[in-house]
Order: C-alpha cells, then sequence, then structure tokens
C-alpha cells in the first residue's frame, strides 16, 4: 500500500553522530536527474553551531572533481598539500587540479580527512574520479579510503558518495553506506549494481531495475530503518 507525505530533510540525513556511529549515503543518478539538487538539501543540515542536534553536528569537506557543484563555501583548495580543516569552518572544498588525480595523492587526501580531530561530513559529487584509490592498491601506510569508510565510523566521520554510473564504483563501497538515494539511471548495468545492493523491489512491489517507475526528479529512497526502498521527491 502506497504512503504519502512529507518529511523535513533532516529525516533522510546520514548522521555524523548516532546510534551505528558515523553513516554512510550512497547518491546515484544520471546528470540533470536531481542528484545535485538532492545533495543540496541534504548538506544543509549539517552545521557546527553549539545549539546544532548533535547526530548533524560536524564540519562539512565537498570533494568536487568537476568543480561544477554549487554550494557555499568557507574556502576552497586545489592541492592536498594546501587543504586545511577548521574547526571554526562549516564548509569547505576541494577541486583538484589534474596533478592530483593519483592514487597516492586521494590516498593523501583520505588520511587528513581520517584524522582530523572533530566530527566530518565528507561529500563526493563524483566518486569515479577516485578510481586509483579503489580496490585492493597496496599503500605504504595502508588504504586511507577504506580505513575512512570502515574505522572512520567510530570517528566521527561521515560521508555521502554521489556517482552517475553507479557499477564504475565497487561494490564494497557502496555497499557501505545504510542510505540510498537512487535517481534515473539509463543503463541496465547501474541499475542492476544499485538493486543488488538495496533489493529488488520497492515496498509497493515495484522492480527497482525498471526504469519507468521514477518520474522526473523522483529517486528510490532506503534508509537503515527501511526493510524495502520507496519513491520520493524533494518538492521545496
Amino acid at each position: 500500500m502506497s504512503v504519502e507525505g512529507y518529511l523535513d530533510i533532516s529525516v533522510i540525513a546520514p548522521r555524523i553522530q548516532g546510534d551505528r556511529g558515523a553513516d554512510r549515503g550512497f547518491i546515484g543518478g544520471r546528470s540533470g536527474s536531481g542528484k545535485s539538487f538532492l545533495a543540496r538539501r541534504l548538506l544543509t543540515v549539517y552545521g557546527i553551531s553549539k545549539s546544532h542536534p548533535k547526530e548533524f553536528f560536524g564540519n562539512l569537506f565537498i570533494i568536487d572533481p568537476n568543480g561544477n557543484f554549487d554550494y557555499p563555501v568557507d574556502g576552497t583548495f586545489e592541492t592536498v598539500d594546501e587543504v586545511r580543516l577548521d574547526p571554526k569552518a562549516r564548509a569547505l572544498r576541494y577541486i583538484p587540479k589534474p596533478d592530483q588525480y593519483t592514487g597516492e595523492k586521494w590516498n593523501e587526501l583520505w588520511e587528513k580527512l581520517l584524522t582530523y580531530k572533530h566530527p566530518l561530513m565528507t561529500y563526493v559529487d563524483e566518486t569515479r574520479a577516485m578510481e586509483p584509490v579503489f580496490g585492493r592498491r597496496i599503500f605504504e601506510r595502508g588504504n586511507q579510503l577504506n580505513a575512512y569508510l570502515t574505522r572512520g565510523r567510530a570517528r566521527g566521520k561521515a560521508a555521502i558518495l554521489g556517482a552517475q554510473r553507479p557499477v564504475t564504483i565497487p561494490r564494497d563501497i557502496i555497499g557501505q553506506s545504510e542510505w540510498y538515494y537512487i535517481f534515473d539511471l539509463p543503463l541496465e548495468d547501474d541499475r542492476q549494481t544499485v538493486a543488488g545492493t538495496m533489493g529488488e523491489f520497492s515496498a509497493d512491489g515495484e522492480r527497482i531495475r525498471d526504469r519507468a517507475q521514477l518520474k522526473r526528479f523522483e529517486f528510490w529512497f532506503k534508509g537503515p530503518d527501511l526493510e524495502f526502498p520507496v519513491r520520493a521527491q524533494i518538492v521545496k
């Protein structure tokens, strides 16, 4: 049976400090599907004011490989060496220069984020850009992306990862998430990837792989307390 209603955006936002520790979210969708619009809305719930709710309290670090994620920030960096996390800055952005796309540089960046001493939400606008650090590649100091996504839970290190082509992101990275937001995906292999992670059917029995089930700007949502995905849309 379908259920309709309105929810505050904070209800569907990953927690920085919650019962599970720091959460992970995954947003998938083609360009123009509404993915970035939703991401900007989700990021509004995080802050560093003294009165901010504990579950959403923390700094925000945006990794913007394409440099087109429009969001107000207090500073922008272009190299890993420049990155300085500041507890007094609500939001900072990283737009890497071309020579910063090596596995070593990505690994160094994630180590900085993991070892930051304060609660942190990291948003990646296009996760595929970090391909050099995917998988079982061996780094002298260990794979820091994997460390952030695993050990970071207990350190107040949350993450929301975005991707236009989920099939290009390793399943073990997508599978770290408790929160899923899946917009229109034109290609079958992308829909198969997310269906294999969040489930084949919605709460109303709709096939997640069936592209026709989603209207414009709708997305499949699944949170940690839902057994099956539900259709959702940001209306304001």
